[in-house]
Parts: structure tokens; C-alpha cells; sequence
């Protein structure tokens, strides 16, 4: 998305140190029927695998064309929120900062559809970044 560019450019134009990791929340939407239904573990591993390859490829594509391709870069499925998602991984890595990428939204839209950023800000125990998407 737009606002993912933004936030890696502002990491970028930061000079951040290293270790810098892109952090990618895919979603997996037959997951949760899948652990509640009668899916082996082996099921859903694989089915995890293959949104996960997924992902890793769209992923890759984005940081080669942004010029990160060297950032290391970790996956992980949508388990509650994003943001909640988001922040979880953030401290289970040990994170000093997130940067993360809004939408943009205002007004109404916002309030209705939720706001990622807003929640990352609230829920994250380290620092956060918002980038706003360019004009």
C-alpha cells in the first residue's frame, strides 16, 4: 500500500540503525475455522504454509522494488487484530521502534473501519511511527 512505502522511506530517510526487520501480518481467513473445526495439525500447518509462501512473495517483490531487499524479513498470520498482531510481534522481537503506515483515513471512515495505526499506538509497549500515506 500506499502507506507501506511511506513508512519504509521514513525508515529509510531515518537511518535507522540495524538491525531493521519489514514485518508483514498476512492474513490466513480459513484459520480460524480450521482449529475449530476437525483439521489436523498437519492440515493446518500446511495451509499456513502455503498463505505464508504467499506472502513471502509479494513481500519480497515490495522490499526489492523499495530498495530493502536486505532487511530481514518476518511473517506472521493475523491472530485477533493486526495491530494487536502487530504489537505482539513487535515485543516478541525485542522491537525499540515501529513504524508503521496509515491509510489516510479521516472522518467517518475512520471511526467505521477502525484504524490499525491508532490501535498500534495504544497497544505497543515500545515507540511507534506513523507515516501518512503521501498526498
Amino acid at each position: 500500500s500506499a502507506g507501506s512505502r511511506a513508512a519504509v522511506a521514513a525508515a529509510v530517510a531515518l537511518d535507522l540503525a540495524d538491525p531493521l526487520v519489514a514485518l508483514h501480518i498476512f492474513d490466513a481467513p480459513a484459520l480460524g475455522l480450521m482449529t475449530r473445526s476437525s483439521a489436523s495439525q498437519d492440515e493446518i500447518a500446511d495451509y499456513l504454509d502455503h498463505q505464508r509462501a504467499a506472502a513471502m512473495h509479494e513481500c519480497t517483490e515490495f522490499l526489492t522494488a523499495a530498495d530493502v531487499a536486505h532487511w530481514p524479513l518476518h511473517l506472521e498470520p493475523v491472530r485477533g487484530t493486526v495491530g494487536g498482531t502487530i504489537c505482539a510481534t513487535a515485543d516478541a522481537l525485542g522491537a525499540d521502534l515501529t513504524v508503521v503506515g496509515t491509510r489516510g483515513r479521516t472522518g467517518l471512515a475512520r471511526v467505521v473501519l477502525g484504524s490499525v495505526a491508532a490501535e498500534v499506538v495504544r497497544g505497543c509497549s515500545c515507540d511507534v511511527l506513523t507515516v501518512p500515506p503521501p498526498p
